[in-house]
This record gives C-alpha cells, sequence and structure tokens, in this order.
C-alpha cells in the first residue's frame, strides 16, 4: 500500500473505531509495507487478514496478477509488525484435496491465529461431504488455531451447515461476506442454540 493515498484515511477511521467503541479490529487491506503493517499495529488493529487462498502449485491457475510469494511477504510483514495473522483460502477452485493439504500445512507454519475457508459457488459444486472431509483435515493439521467457514456455506453445505460446527469448524462468519449477501443471523442464532453452542459475545474474533 505504499503511496496509497487512501490509507492516511483509513487509519483515521481506525483511530476513531478503536475510540467509541470496544471491538477488536481485523483489517484486510491487500498487499502491505512494512512501515504500513506498523502504522496499522500502532493504530490499535489486532490482526490482519491475508489468504494464500491454495496450495502453491495450483496458484498460478487462479491468479496472475500478483505471485504466491508476494501473498507470503504480506503474511511475513504483518507478523513482524506484531500483528496477529488471519490467513486461509477457498475451496472448490479445481484444486485437488492434495492442494489443500498442501495449504493447510503451509498455514500452519505462518503460526496463524485464524483460518476463514471459503467455498466457490460458481464452479462445479463440491459435495457436501468432501467439503466436511476438509474442514476435518485442517482441524487436524491445525488443532490449536480457529478454523471458520465463511462465503459460500449455505449454498455448498445446504442442510449440512451444522455438521461443519461439529467436525472441525470453530466459528462461521455471519450476515454478508464482502460482495455476497449471507444467511440471516438469526437463523444462523437458532442453529447454534439446537446445537448448544452459545455465540461469541461482543468483541471476540
Amino acid at each position: 500500500m505504499e503511496g496509497d493515498k487512501e490509507f492516511p484515511k483509513i487509519l483515521t477511521a481506525l483511530k476513531r473505531i478503536l475510540a467509541e467503541t470496544n471491538l477488536n479490529v481485523c483489517c484486510s487491506l491487500g498487499a502491505l509495507t512494512l512501515e504500513n503493517a506498523k502504522e496499522l499495529k500502532a493504530a490499535g488493529v489486532s490482526r490482519y487478514h491475508h489468504n494464500i487462498e491454495t496450495s502453491r502449485r495450483n496458484y498460478p491457475n487462479i491468479c496472475s496478477t500478483h505471485s504466491y510469494d508476494d501473498r507470503l511477504t504480506t503474511i511475513q510483514v504483518a507478523k513482524e509488525a506484531g500483528l496477529e495473522v488471519c490467513s486461509g483460502g477457498i475451496l472448490g477452485m479445481s484444486e485437488t484435496m492434495e492442494d489443500r493439504l498442501d495449504m493447510a500445512f503451509e498455514i500452519r507454519g505462518f503460526g496463524v491465529h485464524s483460518i476463514p475457508l471459503n467455498i466457490f459457488e460458481h464452479q462445479a459444486p463440491l459435495a457436501p461431504i468432501e467439503i466436511l472431509k476438509t474442514f476435518a483435515l485442517f482441524r487436524f493439521i491445525v488443532p490449536n488455531c480457529g478454523i471458520r467457514t465463511a462465503g459460500g456455506r449455505e449454498v455448498n453445505l445446504r442442510d449440512l451447515q451444522a455438521t461443519s460446527l461439529m467436525g472441525g469448524i470453530s466459528g462461521m462468519m455471519v450476515g454478508g461476506y464482502l460482495t455476497t449477501g449471507g444467511r440471516g443471523y438469526e437463523d444462523d442464532r437458532k442453529m447454534l442454540k439446537d446445537l448448544g453452542r452459545p455465540a461469541a459475545k461482543a468483541g471476540n474474533f
């Protein structure tokens, strides 16, 4: 984000959010310089989100604008600045199960605090049981990290959404997912209640 004219405005907004609420703040702003990362940390940001999306082997098949190593550099910069890191990927982008396992082991090596796993909606859909197996394997590989199901869960898991919370997933994003709408918040609250799992308190993430 070096030279980005919007960055000072972002810092101003973040400082106001942190001053006026009790929220923990996680930013997702794309590639970072170390200077930017340190400024975010100084402003009070707790965590930085930057997905690696898939395995190194499969990455050129899904992105041509920047490299896999560019993504790793941003994660390293965030950690060097003292920020926690949230990093995950997307399932259903023509990757193999081996690609998913490679992604899980790569993420484990970062020492991340949170792993969001999105499910792509616009190619041939993955079978719900395959998604659940992937979630379970991530839990075995990264046992002490929060793993969240995010975009695409309603469409791809359908009636098995609750099953993911009993087989490896420790949380889920609710409401909208940046560019797409999600399931109603009250429906998710009811699902958690039926499972006997209370929703996280405000400020936790």
